[in-house]
């Protein structure tokens, strides 16, 4: 039974993704939401810059938000898409540290805006709510060790099946017999996620396309078989190491 169970374990978490860039917590984001405001940004707006304080955490009620640092030369590297329910910034909040990267809205977004002071005594009286916010920071943490982890061992092939089966997850609605995602990602926004080479990355996707691995439909991009993109990816891994 024991040998059953951990078979059945690995199975499942074979079939997710290996890290994410999309990060947001489950459905229960209630008490949290209480204790701020509601606020409206509009597109690329910059909501602090890096090496900044922040008197506030947020939370996205609708749109998303964008973590990422810009390097000498103008070029961007993207950490994480904060999508609808992420928590974001509460760390630096808790313990008054700068923000090591950037935070903008990449479309117009509704923000629930939380007051230091207003999120230290929930803590305090709220224990449930406490594992909320530490799970928020864990996903961050977790997800940046493994971009760090695979940023060496993986092709770049590799990161944009493993990446596009992330927003298909997600994002993916059912198109007939195919999951369409439903967003608009750019060939460059592809490559400030993964800190790659435009030029890499075109032909990577290109590939993808000639293998019939994925499509395009109005800008978006659709994957007609998520199985087999998944056991292509995995056979990426076999065949790099």
């Amino acid at each position: 039974m024991m040998r059953h169970a951990v078979a059945k374990k690995q199975e499942h978490e074979k079939e997710r993704p290996i890290f994410s860039h999309l990060l947001y917590l489950p459905d229960r984001n209630a008490k949290l939401e209480k204790l701020g405001q509601l606020i409206f940004f509009p597109q690329k707006h910059i909501i602090l810059e890096e090496g900044q304080f922040s008197d506030y955490c947020y939370i996205v009620k609708k749109g998303r938000v964008v973590s990422y640092e810009t390097y000498p030369n103008g070029e961007e590297r993207i950490y994480h898409f904060h999508e609808e329910g992420a928590l974001f910034l509460e760390e630096n909040v808790l313990f008054g540290q700068v923000s090591p990267l950037c935070f903008r809205t990449a479309c117009a977004t509704e923000l629930i805006c939380i007051e230091k002071s207003r999120l230290l005594n929930a803590i305090k009286t709220d224990s449930d709510l406490a594992l909320d916010i530490i799970e928020a920071a864990s996903a961050k943490f977790h997800s940046a060790m493994e971009q760090a982890r695979h940023a060496k061992n993986y092709s770049i092939l590799w990161k944009i099946c493993d990446l596009l089966l992330s927003f298909a997850d997600y994002h993916g609605k059912t198109y007939g017999n195919k999951v369409l995602i439903k967003e608009k990602i750019s060939q460059q926004t592809i490559s400030d996620l993964l800190g790659a080479n435009r030029i890499t990355t075109v032909r990577a996707i290109k590939e993808l396309k000639t293998l019939g691995l994925i499509e395009t439909v109005k800008g978006m991009y659709c994957i007609p078989d998520v199985e087999a993109l998944r056991e292509y990816r995995d056979d990426i891994d076999k065949n790099w190491k």
